[in-house]
């Protein structure tokens, strides 16, 4: 691995895991400092489900960092971390044959009103800055560049607890709301 020549870095502050391959119907969830979260709640507002349904042609991390509220991460670190993925996940994600993220976030953050208020920032950099997530062009179907927001997929639970569904072809890094 070569070393990063940018002034800004993704810091694995939190938690990662070993490179491992994956197969199909991959399924991880990934907590702010370990895997296999528990229930969202004000105390542990966010839980991100890591969903690769061909699984990845090569090795897969995740990791997760801290919000430090910079531009750079644009979170908080009170109600959220930032998710790193890092993987070969091939070429059989498509824009109609997407991976998913589903971020789950407490009431207490991202309750009530309209579900298309909750917007989630990612980048597809390892050291760029994150960016607001716009709506998928259509249920299931992720844009063609970047991750996108399927809003027609994402809920509010009957605790008024949101999961976003966030759709992607390749490597991303992201936080919720």
């Amino acid at each position: 691995i070569l070393p990063v020549s940018s002034a800004t870095v993704f810091d694995v502050l939190q938690f990662f895991t070993l490179p491992t391959t994956t197969g199909n119907g991959y399924v991880q969830r990934v907590g702010k400092t370990a895997l296999e979260c528990a229930e969202v709640t004000a105390d542990n507002p966010l839980c991100a489900t890591v969903i690769l349904p061909q699984g990845s042609a090569g090795q897969v991390v995740l990791g997760t960092g801290v919000c430090d509220g910079t531009i750079y991460t644009k979170c908080s670190d009170a109600r959220s971390f930032v998710l790193e993925l890092l993987g070969d996940l091939g070429t059989g994600y498509t824009t109609t044959a997407p991976a998913t993220v589903v971020l789950s976030c407490d009431k207490k953050f991202c309750g009530g009103g309209s579900i298309q208020r909750n917007v989630p920032v990612f980048s597809q950099g390892g050291n760029t800055p994150l960016e607001g997530v716009p709506a998928c062009p259509a249920k299931g179907v992720a844009n063609a560049v970047g991750a996108c927001v399927d809003y027609v997929q994402s809920t509010r639970d009957n605790a008024g607890d949101t999961h976003l569904y966030v759709l992607f072809t390749r490597d991303l890094r992201g936080s919720c709301c």
